[in-house]
């Protein structure tokens, strides 16, 4: 996708406010909503990432990132987050795995993802072509590590459904049911999900291209919680 000129919807910037274009905006806003959807108090602050390039498109197609984020969830009375209790994540991705997923056979994305925090983990690891690869699981303090499953023993492991046969992925169906009006659906994502994604992502690129840690954009702007 990213080593093809033809695509240049994917691999170069579409505007001339764009630093870059390539795997970090295509594919890494797929695991940063994830992230920040099940860690809703996350609000990005400082960004240091390191790129590299395709050499026939010049587009990204690997990247590894340390991001700082302030927990909402640590204010104190006065709704002041100490600097003590920022939150560090670490991401990587990488285009490279040979294979391509509408091929016959098709090859997965392989994601792995891994949230520690003061009563547990939440470690969510699989091939997105393989249901089977893979359960969402939590490990408990209070019990020494236990794992539990969360989403049950049946559900297996799903991030992104490119299916383009049938009624369409699950995330139409939930879109489809909400425009009905109908209950019968599951709200995966919202605007501040968005927001936060395209927060670090715009930094990332801001940074790379600096060599430099650097503030996230917006930071001041009233988003809500």
């Amino acid at each position: 996708l990213f080593d093809n000129p033809q695509n240049r919807g994917w691999t170069e910037p579409t505007s001339d406010e764009m630093v870059g274009n390539g795997f970090c905006w295509g594919q890494s806003s797929h695991l940063l909503a994830w992230i920040y959807h099940v860690c809703p108090t996350l609000h990005p602050q400082k960004v240091f990432c390191a790129m590299n390039y395709s050499s026939v498109t010049n587009a990204d197609v690997s990247h590894s990132a340390t991001i700082v984020c302030s927990d909402l969830s640590s204010c104190n009375e006065n709704n002041e987050i100490s600097e003590g209790n920022n939150v560090i994540m670490s991401i990587s991705g990488t285009s490279l795995l040979p294979g391509y997923e509408h091929s016959d056979p098709g090859v997965g994305k392989r994601i792995s993802i891994a949230i520690y925090g003061t009563k547990g983990a939440i470690l969510y690891s699989g091939d997105d072509k393989d249901e089977l690869s893979g359960k969402l699981k939590f490990r408990d303090n209070d019990t020494g590590g236990k794992i539990d499953l969360p989403c049950g023993p049946n559900v297996g492991f799903h991030f992104e459904n490119t299916e383009t046969g049938g009624s369409g992925p699950e995330s139409l169906q939930s879109f489809i049911h909400a425009c009905i009006g109908s209950d019968e659906y599951y709200a995966g994502s919202n605007a501040l999900d968005g927001f936060r994604t395209i927060q670090t992502m715009e930094a990332m690129y801001r940074s790379n291209a600096s060599h430099q840690f650097v503030e996230v954009a917006y930071q001041k702007v009233d988003v809500g919680t």
